[in-house]
């Protein structure tokens, strides 16, 4: 039986990191280094930790099958990012992307953050499925907090109110 283990991410997870989120954006949307350089993969600490965010790693034994990471925006405000599993691991029975999502709710729950809110791509995906059965809704991305930079590309926007830890 494999031993899925979702950690903290520490500076020697950054090649590996870069390696999964690049190549699923390669292979699977046809991203270029070039078009879209993601700088903030070669400097998670400072880019997730320093704005009170984090970010998660999935391990099946040695190795490295997915991310997921918040992003404070203030004003209770996180913002989903870098959630990827390797296209070999995902769904049942390792369920891999929910385990990785309830980890980041409940970091933003213990953080009193009020909302989480992402962009994803535009075309009908299973991605947009999973998000819907965890409570996110689509709205517009006029209904986004100005901090929230919009991706350049064509999106969809989904945001999710989070259940007080009272």
């Amino acid at each position: 039986m494999e031993n899925l283990e979702i950690r903290n991410y520490v500076f020697s997870d950054c090649d590996g990191v870069n390696e999964l989120i690049r190549g699923i954006q390669r292979i699977e949307f046809g991203f270029t280094e070039t078009e879209f350089p993601q700088p903030e993969l070669n400097n998670i600490d400072e880019f997730y930790r320093a704005s009170d965010g984090n970010f998660w790693v999935a391990y099946l034994e040695d190795t490295l099958v997915g991310t997921s990471a918040l992003l404070n925006l203030g004003g209770g405000i996180a913002k989903l990012g870098k959630m990827f599993v390797h296209p070999e691991y995902r769904g049942k029975p390792r369920r891999i992307a929910q385990n990785l999502l309830d980890t980041a709710f409940d970091w933003a729950k213990s953080m009193n953050f009020a909302f989480i809110c992402f962009e994803t791509t535009p075309e009908p995906c299973a991605a947009h499925s999973f998000y819907r059965r965890n409570s996110f809704i689509e709205v517009e991305s006029s209904d986004f907090p100005p901090e929230y930079k919009l991706c350049p590309y064509p999106s969809r926007y989904f945001m999710k109110k989070l259940e007080s830890r009272r």
